[in-house]
């Protein structure tokens, strides 16, 4: 029976061939979308066992990185630890030539000079540095103190001061070639960009990074990029706030979101 002759019956086949029809209808319709049991369930043991995988990798990517961050953050450490000692030295020998009064034995050419390869070295710093900023700032300073002490007078302070803006500016110097070597280099592209703990705008923010920061890519997901800065920190930065060259200086740039 075709469906035209089928509403023509229907009149006078009453009420309970109206309802067989029907209950045949939601039955066939049920028929089409249940699947089959058996192969539901395999497809949801494959369907977890992947996710279970996936979590699995994504763990010991998170603790490989985290443990290349601490080894990475004790290095920095370690270079530091030497920077202080030598300034510690140059501090004692400073003073040793004060009380056994060699401080004449400096001469207004030794300190000119030396202030002048330091301050050659703290402009290449700014240059090949200028996401260390403050660090630049504190040896501009150190080169005004020596400077005071050439006029003044007094050549051995002068260049204690003229050699701890060279030092500072040298280990900026080898920072800035030890990361140009990557391959994972990426620069900061907005004005004061969110770090964030997950990759959502959602995420809690670990802290703001200012443009022209470099920081090291680790990995995507969707539209966000995680990546750790030079300080060690680990966290994610949406991907088109992220650039693989050092963001020109008069150029604009939206923040993060």
């Amino acid at each position: 029976m075709n469906a035209r002759s089928l509403l023509h019956a229907l009149p006078n086949a009453g009420v309970p061939l109206l309802a067989l029809v029907l209950l045949a209808g939601c039955a066939s319709v049920e028929a089409r979308r249940s699947p089959d049991p058996a192969i539901s369930e395999s497809e949801q043991r494959a369907r977890s066992a992947q996710q279970s995988a996936q979590a699995a990798e994504q763990r010991a990517r998170s603790a490989q990185l985290e443990a290349r961050a601490q080894r990475e953050r004790a290095e920095d450490l370690e270079r530091t630890v030497t920077a202080l000692r030598e300034d510690l030295a140059d501090a004692g020998q400073t003073l040793i030539d004060i009380e056994s009064g060699l401080r004449g034995a400096h001469t207004r050419a030794d300190a000119v000079s030396r202030l002048a390869e330091a301050r050659i070295l703290v402009e290449r710093a700014d240059r090949a540095a200028p996401w260390r900023a403050s660090e630049i700032v504190a040896c501009q300073d150190r080169l005004a103190e020596a400077d005071r002490h050439v006029q003044a007078g007094h050549f051995g302070t002068a260049i204690f001061f003229a050699s701890r803006a060279q030092r500072a500016s040298a280990r900026l110097l080898d920072e800035a070639s030890r990361i140009a070597a990557r391959g994972d280099l990426l620069f900061v592209q907005g004005q004061r960009v969110n770090l964030r703990a997950r990759p959502t705008t959602r995420g809690r923010v670990l802290e703001r990074l200012e443009r022209g920061t470099p920081v090291l890519g680790a990995g995507r997901e969707g539209g966000w990029v995680r990546v750790r800065t030079l300080e060690g920190q680990v966290g994610w930065m949406h991907g088109r706030l992220l650039g693989a060259a050092a963001p020109a200086a008069a150029a604009s740039s939206p923040d993060a979101p």
